[in-house]
């Protein structure tokens, strides 16, 4: 995804249209296989390394840090960062209503709201996943080295070109980490929202009905859980960035 950002300056997040960059893409040429970005630094360039950029990249993310900290999780909750990772909604709204989460029947209502706000639960933690200690450090460390190989990299194709030909493959990449991925993230939020108002509807319509007394303090309270979770999934904090060697882009203008 990264690669294809850079040559081709377009992402689409979720179901928006397409981000494209202000700065000009960077030609096949140079990241293909054939191109420096997969040849060792010291076969084009003065840098003295017989690895290639694309080798420090891989190694950015293995070597100095522990990968498995960064992957290893519930499987639920894999598959879930998977969803959005691949720009999808954490769960499709035809899986939701298959699983009938917005149901508030007396009789099997506050079992699926439940299994409901466990849902949401489940996706927002991502959040809390990532803003933990030991995985945003590491997180940390590796974009922060990624970024710090883009920019050597675009130092060094940049010292035999004029100044309007110039690559900016680290800009590009924190474009990509905050307008892209970031983005996606955001999405996860958005969806919960969108999907706890939707069920909080349905049980104020259930406590409009007539009903007994016994019956509304249940509703009642499911909607306290339910305002309670929502109020949580709007004040959570994305992803903590204060970690990071560099700072947010600015804004794409297209």
């Amino acid at each position: 995804m990264l690669l294809e950002w850079m040559m081709g300056g377009e992402f689409k997040v979720f179901d928006e249209n397409p981000m494209t960059t202000d700065f000009q893409p960077v030609e096949e040429a140079l990241l293909g296989p054939e191109g420096p970005f997969q040849q060792a630094w010291d076969s084009w360039s003065s840098t003295i390394s017989e690895t290639t950029p694309m080798d420090d990249i891989w190694r950015a993310f293995g070597d100095d840090t522990n990968p498995s900290v960064l992957v290893n999780a519930e499987s639920v909750f894999n598959g879930i960062k998977l969803q959005v990772w691949q720009g999808n909604n954490p769960m499709s709204d035809s899986t939701w209503a298959t699983r009938n989460f917005d149901d508030t029947s007396e009789g099997t209502g506050s079992l699926a709201v439940q299994r409901g706000m466990s849902t949401v639960r489940a996706a927002t933690a991502i959040f809390n996943y990532l803003n933990s200690q030991v995985v945003n450090e590491n997180m940390a460390t590796v974009l922060n080295n990624i970024h710090d190989i883009f920019s050597n990299f675009d130092d060094a194709i940049n010292e035999d070109r004029a100044d309007d030909d110039e690559i900016n493959t680290a800009r590009l990449f924190r474009e990509f980490i905050f307008y892209a991925l970031f983005k996606r993230l955001e999405g996860v939020q958005q969806w919960a929202e969108r999907r706890l108002r939707a069920m909080i509807a349905e049980w104020e319509t259930e406590l409009s009905r007539p009903t007994s007394s016994a019956r509304a303090i249940e509703i009642s309270n499911i909607l306290v859980q339910l305002r309670g979770l929502l109020s949580t999934v709007e004040d959570v904090i994305l992803i903590d960035t204060s970690r990071f060697n560099f700072e947010i882009p600015d804004l794409p203008s297209k």
